[in-house]
């Protein structure tokens, strides 16, 4: 018994219709065909001829044509893509039953190539694109070529933040920044701006040699005064007050005192004050009193200029003093 295969496509051959049977593959070179069954076409029907494979058994029916067909256009019913066939059928306007197929070659890729060219970072690549269905692959086009970098920038280190150097890549511009170095610190030098007084704060600044960088320090009131010895101002005289005073030796804030009168009669005796003359007795009592006061006031005077001379010394040393 003959098992026909469906079959799963059809050609024009010699005027009919090769039908071939699929699933067998023959082990010959070639087919060795034999016609086991034949039927001749009429005006109205197909016939067919029946082959079989004496190699492998493969059993194929070639359509015979009738010979009273007229056929009408072609009708597409699957458009072919890229990589599938299509397939269109035409009819007999004679006899609506019959009808032939064919298939629709698939129209193959239509490629477009865009190249990509390698940068610093990237590989370089082809890329391939279908413009029909837009299908793409690509291909290696050369090595990533990595970054080129030469430095633009350089800072070096200051009192409060480290160096730095800034690189760019000559090529792609791409840029890092990277630190060196330690921040040196500040390097101060005091000076002062007012000193400190008996009652008022002093005032000293500090300045960095370097960046110029300052800062202000509120030094302390002494919170004293030092006074030196007294200075008669106005010598006492018989019956009048005199004056003396004495000064800081820091502010110079004065401070007075009267002194009490002296006596007529420690002075004039009642003879001398009758004649109205003075005696000598008086003259002489009178010059020691002016004299004791001319030797406290130099001796006052010498004291005060030994007392700022040491206190400028000092000043001096306090403002040449170098605070790292």
């Amino acid at each position: 018994m003959i098992s026909l295969i469906t079959v799963v496509l059809a050609v024009f051959s010699s005027g009919g219709i090769t039908s071939f049977a699929a699933g067998y593959e023959c082990p010959a070179a070639e087919h060795r065909d034999k016609i086991i069954e034949y039927e001749a076409a009429t005006e109205t029907e197909n016939g067919r001829v029946t082959y079989r494979c004496e190699v492998c058994g493969r059993v194929y029916v070639n359509i015979l044509l009738s010979t009273d067909h007229v056929w009408g256009d072609w009708v597409t019913e699957k458009e072919p893509t890229c990589t599938q066939d299509g397939l269109r059928r035409r009819t007999c306007v004679k006899h609506g039953t019959n009808s032939q197929t064919e298939v629709i070659p698939a129209t193959g890729h239509k490629y477009t190539k865009r190249f990509i060219p390698a940068s610093c970072t990237d590989d370089g690549f082809s890329v391939y694109t279908c413009s029909l269905c837009g299908a793409s692959y690509s291909e290696f086009a050369g090595a990533a070529a990595g970054h080129n970098y030469v430095v633009t920038e350089t800072i070096e280190p200051d009192c409060k933040k480290a160096g730095s150097k800034t690189f760019e890549c000559d090529v792609c511009g791409d840029t890092y920044t990277e630190e060196f170095g330690e921040p040196s610190g500040h390097r101060y030098q005091s000076k002062v701006i007012k000193a400190p007084g008996c009652e008022e704060p002093g005032e000293t600044s500090f300045t960095c040699t370097d960046c110029g960088h300052s800062y202000l320090v509120s030094e302390p009131a002494i919170g004293r005064h030092e006074f030196g010895g007294w200075t008669v101002e106005t010598a006492p005289a018989a019956g009048v007050q005199g004056l003396r005073y004495m000064e800081c030796l820091q502010c110079g804030l004065r401070r007075e005192e009267p002194i009490a009168a002296l006596a007529k009669k420690a002075v004039f005796n009642e003879v001398d004050a009758a004649l109205g003359s003075v005696s000598f007795s008086s003259l002489i009592v009178f010059s020691l009193l002016i004299y004791s006061d001319l030797c406290l006031v130099f001796w006052d005077r010498a004291r005060k200029k030994k007392y700022r001379e040491k206190r400028f010394m000092e000043k001096r040393e306090t403002e040449n003093y170098d605070f790292n």
